[in-house]
């Protein structure tokens, strides 16, 4: 499965892993809208000595996407320790921390890559204090090597292909990709146990119309997934499970669904070129706008048009 980050990418030159002395950045979300993460892939050398990770204030997980590499770190009182790491390990390291040097070689024929997928730390904290009334400013996480959580490389691949793919993904999807992981590191990974209860009201009809409302009226925007929560009072996360309950929809497939009904009147009742409406209905471009909407219709905008 993991094979396919790779084999998806278009363009992308494969350089000859044996030649690199570092990571090479090959994919980043830098230029996308995401607020509170941040994904990066990277071809890996073959065989690396001495290598020290970046502090960055950020949690950062680092999966292995590709190849397989036996890896040498040391630990307290000088001791190294050897391990294997596979495709789809991952790693866990708290925002701020220090690693050791690192020194790694290849274990397979194919070349290895990595994916670093970067959590705002004020986020983490924030999300803490809204759920679970904590002070976020002591949380601390617990470092992992060779980790392997379904949901971890579920929310990192999902971003991952949201790069590749022609379409892309936006803020929406992204914010609600940052809560997911907030709360599964929270309730997973923290050092000291935290409970997070779950509310049991829900989303009442006029609210659910006044989310709504405000999708049908900013459907060429970028919407965040805090402006849509702030509108109703509710904690980003706890936003997100209760909008899917009230609709059958999470946020993000629901502003989609709206955006597609308002390019279906305007290719109906405008002649509006498709990279007008494209536009107006909050889609990045043509291209993405056909896909899209292809993919929910089964026909292309102008095959609608002209229907």
């Amino acid at each position: 499965m993991f094979d396919l980050l790779s084999d998806n990418i278009m363009n992308k030159a494969n350089p000859d892993n044996s030649k690199l002395t570092e990571p090479q950045l090959y994919l980043s979300s830098e230029d996308c809208s995401w607020d509170y993460i941040e994904l990066n892939a990277y071809h890996e050398p073959d065989r690396i000595s001495n290598w020290i990770e970046p502090v960055v204030p950020e949690v950062t997980l680092v999966m292995l996407t590709r190849g397989k590499m036996v890896m040498e770190q040391e630990h307290a009182h000088g001791i190294k320790h050897q391990s294997a790491v596979h495709q789809g390990d991952m790693f866990l390291k708290p925002g701020g921390s220090k690693t050791k040097p690192l020194n790694w070689k290849t274990l397979s024929n194919v070349s290895m890559e990595t994916v670093h997928l970067h959590l705002n730390s004020s986020l983490l904290q924030r999300t803490l204090t809204e759920l679970a009334d904590k002070d976020g400013t002591y949380l601390a996480l617990a470092r992992h090597s060779g980790l392997r959580d379904p949901m971890l490389s579920q929310i990192s691949i999902s971003l991952y292909q949201s790069l590749i793919m022609p379409s892309g993904m936006d803020k929406l999807y992204a914010d609600s990709a940052a809560q997911l992981l907030c709360v599964h590191l929270l309730r997973h990974y923290a050092i000291e146990s935290i409970p997070i209860p779950e509310r049991k009201d829900g989303l009442s009809r006029k609210q659910f119309i006044r989310i709504k409302d405000f999708i049908d009226a900013n459907a060429g925007t970028n919407i965040s997934l805090d402006e849509l929560a702030g509108l109703v009072g509710f904690s980003p996360y706890h936003f997100v499970r209760l909008f899917r309950d009230a609709s059958g929809y999470t946020p993000y497939q629901f502003v989609t669904l709206r955006r597609i009904e308002r390019a279906k009147h305007l290719l109906k009742n405008t002649d509006m070129p498709l990279a007008e409406i494209a536009i107006a209905t909050g889609f990045t471009h043509q291209s993405h706008f056909t896909q899209v909407f292809k993919r929910h219709l089964g026909i292309t905008p102008l095959e609608f048009r002209k229907q």
